[in-house]
């Protein structure tokens, strides 16, 4: 692969200025939900599964449809991101829509992109710490599901999804700028939210005390999952050990001001995966 090594993100650089980020405190994980806090239901998934390229490919300005064997044995056609080159036999991780959304209520919401930025719903991929994108030429579509799989070779990087979003259920609705997740692929498999389950704030109300459990594949087990939530009032960041099953709970971000969702939604909900404690 030829990936460019530039710093990338400005908005990540804003919100890792010193003395801007409130850490959740750990809290108790058998704290209940409290039923008069509205909440949005958190469920969804990313269906992975490891596979491997059938042939050499050459990395082309272009995302290219290649055919990728899955470890379930069936043989697929799948997005490569642009710039990126497979070897025959190299493992990858394959990302699928198998009928449901990413998470339940997800959709792009409607309107012209902003001039310079990328589509509404564009899936790019970046190599971590650069700002050369990868087109993968798949989106989240207005139903929340992914428009095709996109294969992604061993690495570190980062998968953006261009908003903004809004997750609806219920009458409640949080909405979010972007969706963006820190991850490292390793033997084709990528330490991503698997899935999701808990409880999502909604725009106008309060993160706390709310719970949200995150499943990512189990070969990442002892490292750490931060979750980062960026708006007008702030910043709310957790960290937290990933067990041996590959689950994680972010729990009891801290009562303040911080935990307080602005009625307009959030900027960016940002998931990172670390093998050592950031």
């Amino acid at each position: 692969m030829s990936w460019s090594t530039k710093r990338f993100f400005g908005f990540l650089a804003g919100a890792a200025v010193a003395g801007s980020v409130l850490v959740g405190c750990a809290g108790d994980s058998t704290l209940p939900i409290d039923n008069g806090t509205p909440v949005i239901p958190g469920d969804g998934e990313l269906v992975q599964i490891r596979g491997t390229s059938n042939s050499n490919v050459t990395p082309q300005a272009a995302p290219q449809q290649v055919q990728v064997t899955l470890d379930d044995g069936r043989t697929v056609s799948a997005s490569l991101p642009s710039n990126t080159g497979l070897t025959a036999g190299q493992p990858v991780a394959v990302f699928e829509d198998q009928g449901n959304p990413i998470i339940d209520g997800l959709t792009v919401e409607t309107g012209s992109a902003a001039p310079g930025s990328r589509l509404r719903g564009d899936l790019t991929v970046y190599m971590f710490g650069s700002s050369e994108p990868h087109d993968t030429g798949v989106v989240v579509t207005r139903l929340g599901r992914l428009s095709g799989r996109v294969c992604c070779p061993d690495g570190h990087f980062t998968i953006f999804f261009e908003g903004p979003f809004a997750i609806v259920r219920g009458g409640n609705r949080l909405d979010a700028r972007n969706i963006v997740f820190n991850t490292w692929v390793r033997n084709g498999r990528a330490a991503l939210p698997t899935h999701l389950h808990g409880d999502l704030p909604v725009d106008g109300g309060s993160s706390f005390p709310l719970q949200l459990g995150v499943d990512i594949p189990s070969v990442f087990s002892n490292g750490f999952d931060t979750l980062m939530v960026t708006h007008e009032n702030g910043i709310l960041q957790q960290t937290q050990r990933v067990d041996a099953s590959g689950h994680v709970l972010f729990h009891d971000f801290v009562f303040s001001d911080n935990s307080r969702i602005p009625a307009v939604g959030v900027n960016n909900i940002e998931f990172t995966y670390d093998d050592t404690h950031p």
